[in-house]
């Protein structure tokens, strides 16, 4: 809850929800961000957090890449995890931790107690998804073999898609379940806001992506495809919104393409994580929500634009499993601007 993305929307959102329903739920994190971190849906939902952070502060909220990344997960895994699992009330009868880390805190509480432990397992990490044997993928796996032990104890393993699915079984050994994300769809405005159309003059294709900046996201791709429909006659507007907190490299080098491409009239770049109203406007804004990633298709973006915009443009890499209505467009296959060019015109 340090910065306000979809995973931690998605909990801020179960634990509203869950209360709703007469549960009684405390939301525990490692740090606290109250201003930034959904304060309306979290204003009747006790929060109990290590830190309480700032939103000014640099500190906070700067990068985490390569080493300096790997240097903090260890330090939370082994020094912030046993300080999370001591605030948890002890009357406490399930542990629902959220995301890699959480998992450790709730272990450490949890298991000694046979408290069920139900992980919601969202992305893959390096420690239990390994790329060969090399001298690097050492202690990885050394990691990840002790990490796996706990994992294997608990009481069920729940992902947001089949391909997650698939990687969660073939890693542990407890039950694995997928279970979709669930979408505040109260707050998706009926109509989209026109406010911002061009007039009299020709209309303007207005497009979208969401998303944590990585590279797997494939936002070049787009990019492109966004010059080319230019030299096509079809006017286009690109919106781009997400953090580049952990790949500030990924971040340089799309702001380096608008300017070699000249789409600096055409692209809005947002680098940062949005208010909730914020996000509401941009989906009533776009006509189009394009996703050209190769990992990580899924999730409250995806669901939510779907629900807001019936025409999307996605990769089929791994979120097949997510078109659900005729209208949605299906991109074929990976790093291909000339099939994401053909998807505009018909949007």
């Amino acid at each position: 809850m340090d910065d306000p993305q979809g995973g931690a929307r998605l909990v801020a959102l179960l634990a509203r929800d869950l209360q709703a329903m007469g549960e009684d739920v405390t939301l525990y994190c490692y740090g606290y961000d109250q201003a930034r971190c959904f304060p309306d849906v979290l204003a009747d939902v006790p929060v109990r957090c290590l830190r309480r952070l700032d939103a000014q502060g640099d500190a906070a909220h700067g990068f985490e890449t390569g080493w300096r990344r790997s240097w903090a997960q260890l330090q939370r895994y082994y020094r912030e995890a046993p300080a999370l699992a001591s605030l948890l009330d002890a009357h406490t009868e399930i542990v629902n931790p959220h995301e890699w880390l959480a998992h450790r805190s709730a272990a450490l509480f949890g298991l000694a107690r046979g408290i069920p432990i139900v992980w919601t397992y969202n992305d893959p990490s390096h420690w239990h998804v390994h790329a060969g044997w090399g001298v690097r993928e050492l202690p990885y796996r050394a990691l990840g073999w002790l990490d796996t032990r706990h994992i294997n104890r608990f009481a069920a393993v729940t992902t947001l898609s089949r391909w997650m699915t698939e990687v969660g079984k073939r890693t542990f050994a407890a039950p694995v379940q997928m279970v979709r994300c669930g979408i505040d769809a109260r707050r998706i405005p009926a109509v989209p806001d026109r406010s911002l159309s061009a007039g009299a003059e020709a209309p303007v294709l207005r497009l979208l992506s969401i998303g944590i900046l990585a590279p797997w996201r494939r936002l070049e791709d787009a990019l492109r495809a966004v010059a080319v429909a230019r030299q096509r006659g079809c006017a286009c507007r690109y919106e781009i919104i997400g953090s580049d907190r952990f790949w500030p490299s990924y971040g340089a080098l799309l702001r380096e393409l608008v300017g070699e491409l000249g789409l600096s009239d055409m692209v809005e770049l947002r680098f940062e994580s949005v208010s909730e109203s914020e996000l509401e406007a941009a989906y009533a804004r776009a006509d189009v929500a394009v996703f050209p990633n190769e990992q990580q298709a899924w999730g409250l973006a995806q669901l939510e634009a779907m629900v807001m915009r019936p025409q999307s443009a996605r990769s089929a890499a791994l979120s097949a499993d997510l078109m659900v209505r005729r209208e949605s467009r299906l991109v074929p296959r990976v790093r291909s601007t000339s099939v994401i060019v053909r998807s505009l015109p018909d949007a």
